[in-house]
């Protein structure tokens, strides 16, 4: 008979050994030897007594991890340990598919349109579930919208918790403060005394004053949102405060500028511009601007599209190392639609 050794060096040859050593269930394979059943899914020792499989529903394998590659899952009786570790790795799985399921629920549609402006958002986590946050809230009478984005220091489960936490909190209050730095200052006093010490999250709160024609916002640390005039005219919106959730004493300020037709409002995490191609350089802000400027003009579907695909072509094989999230807003020109 072929020794376990030669078994190791030499599986798809020695076929014929194999499948003795499951049909005599020769513990000497135990150490060396896994054979797994196409038919069941499941991959046992040759000594295991609970499987008699057809020889034509067999495959040979020297490791677990290569079973489990190939997608068979442990005997219970003769693998216990991998057993229950699948089961765990299978409980983890479903309940970050609920908790994937319920954070996309939250998002807001990814398009807004309204007499006065129109609006499309988008958010590409890097992990399962995203960190960042963002939000159209309209007030129901199409004369004031509320532009939110946050991002959430971190990564993972934990960011998503405190990005959902977030989201909550800035919905119950838009309805029952008034103006952009005394929601920032409640959101920044509820995430302080309900998050832990070193969780904070980055946000810009902007309002569109229909009636008056302003853009009203308080920047609480956050990545400069970028305001291109029709003209060509670039501002930078950086009047604020601190990261909320940082110091509950925070104070936050609050700034207002004019909108005039055709101006476009960009506001995204720094995800985007800190995307790094394969020679290390950062995407940036430069040319972040350089596509507004090129695409100003264009559907705003299209502005969305233009950026995905420039993100993907920059970054070459490097991977997306964070969330990724944006709302872009224009005014509309008089009698003309995007």
């Amino acid at each position: 008979m072929i020794s376990p050794t030669a078994v190791v060096l030499d599986l798809l040859s020695n076929e014929e050994a194999h499948w003795n050593a499951v049909q005599t269930r020769d513990e000497s394979f135990d150490g060396e030897l896994l054979y797994a059943v196409r038919s069941t899914g499941v991959y046992c020792r040759p000594s295991c007594p609970s499987r008699k499989p057809r020889r034509e529903g067999v495959r040979f394998f020297t490791r677990p991890e290569l079973a489990e590659q190939a997608g068979f899952r442990a005997c219970k009786r003769c693998h216990p340990r991998m057993y229950e570790a699948a089961r765990q790795n299978m409980r983890i799985d479903e309940e970050l598919r609920l908790a994937i399921q319920v954070q996309e629920r939250l998002y807001p549609p990814k398009a807004f349109s309204s007499s006065y402006c129109e609006a499309v958002g988008a958010l590409h986590s890097c992990r399962e579930v995203a960190g960042d946050y963002f939000d159209l809230l309209p007030n129901g009478h199409d004369a004031n919208l509320m532009v939110a984005l946050g991002d959430v220091a971190g990564k993972g489960i934990g960011a998503a918790l405190l990005s959902s936490s977030l989201h909550a909190a800035i919905r119950f209050h838009a309805g029952l403060l008034g103006g952009c730095t005394a929601l920032v200052a409640r959101v920044n006093e509820y995430l302080y005394n309900s998050s832990p010490v070193e969780s904070y999250a980055t946000l810009f709160l902007g309002q569109i004053d229909n009636a008056n024609k302003l853009l009203r916002y308080t920047n609480a640390g956050h990545s400069y949102p970028v305001l291109l005039r029709h003209s060509g005219e670039t501002l930078y919106l950086s009047e604020g405060g601190l990261p909320v959730g940082m110091d509950r004493r925070a104070t936050y300020s609050e700034s207002s500028v004019p909108l005039f037709p055709g101006d476009l409002l960009a506001v995204f995490s720094d995800g985007i511009v800190e995307q790094r191609n394969d020679a290390g350089e950062e995407f940036g802000n430069h040319r972040l601007v350089q596509l507004l400027r090129a695409n100003h003009r264009r559907p705003l579907q299209t502005l969305r599209h233009a950026l995905d695909h420039t993100l993907r072509a920059f970054s070459g094989n490097e991977p997306q190392s964070d969330d990724q999230s944006y709302v872009f807003l224009r005014m509309r020109l008089a009698g003309q639609t995007f």
